[in-house]
């Protein structure tokens, strides 16, 4: 799918680009746990942003979210093979907004020094307002 040619997904939509968005740890709990930091919106509005963005944008949207850091690794280097495409190309093209975690609020600072890095960093936050900067930049792509 790097060349941008479109496809038909199974209900006979067709888009153009398949994107992987990876929440993280507690993600899953937004609008639950300590809603004075991170917000009363839950998880579900975060993903009926994420879905109604790929609609507008004609792109196929699969939402992963893990507690566990294996489980995000296998997933994205399961996106080598699926047709995903690769946050490289996506920046190229200006299609990804990428937020990472600082490193002073990081337990483990492996992904998110890895993206700053590369360079492919747009913000860079404290985890507190991770969740908020997702729900604001939805419509920025």
């Amino acid at each position: 799918m790097l060349d941008g040619s479109p496809r038909r997904l199974r209900s006979g939509i067709e888009v153009t680009m398949k994107i992987l968005v990876l929440n993280g740890p507690n993600l899953n709990f937004l609008g639950i746990r300590e809603k004075e930091i991170y917000g009363t919106q839950d998880y579900e509005y975060l993903l009926s942003l994420i879905a109604k963005k790929g609609q507008e944008e004609n792109c196929e949207i699969e939402v992963f979210q893990s507690n566990h850091e294996g489980a995000l690794i296998d997933r994205i280097q399961d996106a080598y093979a699926d047709g995903t495409e690769g946050i490289k190309h996506l920046k190229a093209a200006k299609k990804i907004h990428v937020i990472t975690q600082e490193k002073n609020s990081c337990t483990v600072y492996g992904m998110p020094k890895a993206a700053a890095e590369a360079g492919l960093s747009d913000q860079v936050v404290p985890l507190e307002q991770v969740a908020q900067e997702i729900i604001m930049n939805v419509g920025v792509m």
